[in-house]
């Protein structure tokens, strides 16, 4: 009897400690003063929201930056680069409430495409635009910036380089 009592209980523990989930580390975020006017230059969806919603969408994308790190690799990146890794995460979640990505912590972007195999940006088999990592590579994300870039120029074409990588996450 002793044994099961202490089989229960350390089965507890141990289902305790493995659930137990660390809380994401906060990013200090500080939004662009000109954010609304960024957002309504550059984002289309952003610019078919009511104000109400756009209020929403602006806090959505702020506590998506407060968790998720983004950073070039080789190339610079800027706020309005950021805002749009940020759009294109928030964007396929924005009807489901508090939904947030768990799975992911970094958001590499490169300035162009890469080969998916050796991370490289030249030579051969550098077609990839877009990836989510497995592996060693678990809850990172890489994106080509200039793909990103277009997936938000071009407004009537339906590609969406970063929307596309982020429902890969669904």
């Amino acid at each position: 009897m002793t044994g099961l009592i202490i089989f229960l209980i350390s089965g507890f523990l141990l289902v305790w400690l493995v659930a137990r989930k660390k809380p994401p580390v906060k990013i200090e975020v500080v939004l662009p003063e000109n954010i609304d006017e960024l957002l309504e230059e550059n984002i289309a969806y952003y610019r078919s929201l009511h104000a109400e919603k756009q209020s929403l969408f602006v806090d959505k994308v702020k506590d998506f930056l407060s968790y998720v790190n983004i950073k070039g690799v080789n190339t610079s990146i800027n706020e309005l680069d950021k805002l749009m890794v940020a759009c294109s995460a928030v964007i396929p979640i924005f009807g489901f409430g508090n939904w947030r990505y768990f799975n992911l912590t970094d958001v590499l972007l490169y300035d162009g495409a890469f080969n998916s195999q050796k991370f490289s940006t030249s030579g051969e088999d550098t077609h990839t635009l877009g990836m989510v990592g497995t592996g060693a590579m678990e809850g990172m994300m890489i994106l080509s910036k200039h793909a990103l870039q277009q997936g938000f120029l071009n407004e009537t074409d339906k590609s969406n380089t970063g929307i596309h990588e982020f429902v890969h996450l669904l």
